[in-house]
């Protein structure tokens, strides 16, 4: 081949070359102005899972795969019943909404946990309360526990009923946990039953008759002993029902001494003081009442004239007690009506006038001192360190009955539930229920005796039973001039009731469920004949 045919074929295969790398860059840069895989965004993938699953629901949903570098929020919703915990898995955080930027694939998990409420078991009287591991004691329980609760009482006790966040006389009783909740299982003693003392019995019998009451029910201490106690005739003639120790009756007045004792308990813990002012600039209700064009003489009343029923008018013997008028009306508003309607003729201190409304006044000053409601700051203070459990203030409708309450009846027959409309506005005057064993048990703890522990202090006790010196009234008691005894009296319709403590170391206390002409004086004679007599065959041991 000659020379000059070899170089036309190597300037042939150039220019193919050439044109062949001409094709390729141009196919190549327009290739490459197409999006490549490479460039397409990084996404990720966030997996929630719930446990337990049922628990709750997490927002947003993120079932989507999202971008890299997006920020998200997630928040765990915890269903009824539950609380969030936590979250788990790649990220740990108890951050609730949790913030996480997309970065990688994340497998999470939202904690939940089911709520856990206490439940306090409390007991009035004697007696447990079983359930597993519950006996008288506080346990974590979870949402939607339900607890069988069982009151078994001690031996000469008896269950009563369940109060506080369950309430009713089922036993045992069934609850479903949703809450913290606390609850008290009552228990009061059974019936005592006693050999008859004939001077008491046939004193009771001939008092009866004599009134047409129903029935009636009593008790006697010596010497800090229970040495009788003994029912009567019917708590209820239409069921047949017949009265025995644990019968509850309305006590009237005798809620006084009651009252007193709580106002006693707050001046010996420094909270008050006998010449308090009660109305007027810088006194007890001195934000309640007002402090300007007040009546005449309300501004000067002190605890004491309360307690003494000196406050100078408001008494029961008018034409209106003014406890008894507006039944619509709470007591405070009651108390305003009457200062704003009744003037008070006497200067508060010179003068003995029975005054209901006295009374109530001090229920709402014990309110107003403690920061408590009276019936709970009496029920702590003075009754529970008494060994008292199941009195209470009485209801304004027969729908309240108590259990074990007695019907109430006139010399007529049986009246309404409530017919004054106002027996738990009285309160403090008036308004509570109890059994004759429930009041000497108080009354042996405030007695001055050393027989058995009292609940106040002996100067305290001196104070209670030192009678005003214009009257044989202290503090919630009459005070005989001559032997020295204490006593009281309470009426209601349908009521008649009794107390009284003597030097010689006997209580006692009646109490009926008939109202009648004269009926008081007949409770007076009632117990004499055998406390006056050393023949008198008491129980040795003692029934309380």
């Amino acid at each position: 081949m000659s020379f000059k045919k070899i170089s036309n074929q190597l300037y042939l295969l150039k220019h193919l070359f050439l044109f062949t790398f001409l094709i390729s860059t141009i196919l190549f840069v327009g290739c490459s102005s197409n999006p490549s895989k490479s460039d397409e965004p990084t996404l990720y993938s966030i997996n929630v899972t719930l446990s337990p699953s049922e628990s709750g629901t997490i927002t947003p949903d993120v079932k989507n795969m999202v971008e890299e570098g997006d920020k998200i929020e997630l928040q765990a919703n915890p269903n009824d019943g539950y609380v969030f915990s936590g979250w788990a898995g790649d990220v740990e955080s108890s951050n609730n909404p949790l913030s996480i930027t997309a970065n990688k694939n994340l497998e999470l998990v939202a904690n939940f946990a089911l709520r856990s409420y206490e439940l306090s078991i409390n007991v009035e009287g004697e007696g447990t309360v079983d359930e597993q591991i519950i006996q008288q004691k506080t346990t974590e329980f979870e949402h939607g526990t339900v607890v069988k609760l069982t009151a078994t009482p001690a031996q000469g006790w008896k269950f009563s009923e369940w109060k506080g966040d369950l309430t009713g006389f089922e036993n045992p009783s069934t609850i479903t946990i949703s809450e913290p909740l606390s609850i008290t299982a009552v228990f009061e003693k059974e019936p005592i039953t006693v050999e008859d003392i004939p001077a008491i019995d046939n004193e009771v019998a001939s008092f009866m008759a004599k009134y047409g009451v129903k029935g009636v029910s009593l008790a006697v201490t010596k010497n800090g002993r229970l040495v009788y106690a003994k029912g009567y005739g019917y708590a209820n003639v239409a069921t047949n029902t017949r009265v025995d120790t644990t019968s509850l009756f309305r006590i009237a007045s005798l809620s006084k001494f009651i009252t007193a004792t709580g106002i006693m308990k707050l001046i010996e813990d420094g909270k008050l003081t006998m010449e308090q002012k009660v109305f007027g600039p810088g006194a007890i209700f001195e934000d309640e009442y007002g402090t300007t064009n007040l009546p005449k003489y309300v501004d000067e009343i002190r605890v004491r004239d309360l307690l003494y029923h000196e406050l100078g008018g408001w008494n029961n013997s008018g034409s209106i007690d003014p406890a008894f008028a507006k039944p619509a009306y709470n007591a405070m508003q009651v108390i305003y009506w009457t200062m704003r309607n009744y003037g008070l003729d006497k200067k508060p201190g010179t003068a003995y006038e029975y005054s209901n409304i006295g009374y109530m006044i001090l229920g709402e000053i014990i309110e107003k001192i403690s920061g408590e409601d009276y019936e709970d700051y009496i029920r702590e203070n003075i009754l529970v360190p008494s060994g008292v459990t199941n009195m209470k203030i009485s209801n304004d409708s027969a729908s309240g009955r108590q259990p074990n309450e007695v019907q109430y009846y006139s010399s007529s027959g049986p009246i309404g539930y409530d017919t004054n409309g106002v027996i738990r506005r009285l309160g403090s005057a008036g308004g509570w229920i109890a059994s004759p064993i429930d009041l000497v048990r108080i009354l042996t703890h405030i007695d001055g005796f050393d027989t058995v522990p009292d609940i106040l202090k002996s100067e305290t006790i001196k104070l209670l039973s030192t009678p005003s010196p214009i009257s044989d009234y202290a503090s919630g008691f009459r005070i005989n001039s001559n032997s020295k005894n204490w006593w009281h009296s309470g009426s209601l319709t349908g009521t008649a009731a009794w107390i009284v403590r003597t030097p010689r170391g006997y209580t006692w206390s009646i109490l009926t469920n008939t109202s009648a002409t004269g009926i008081t004086t007949g409770l007076n004679s009632l117990i004499w004949p055998a406390v006056s007599s050393y023949s008198t065959n008491w129980t040795d041991g003692d029934l309380f």
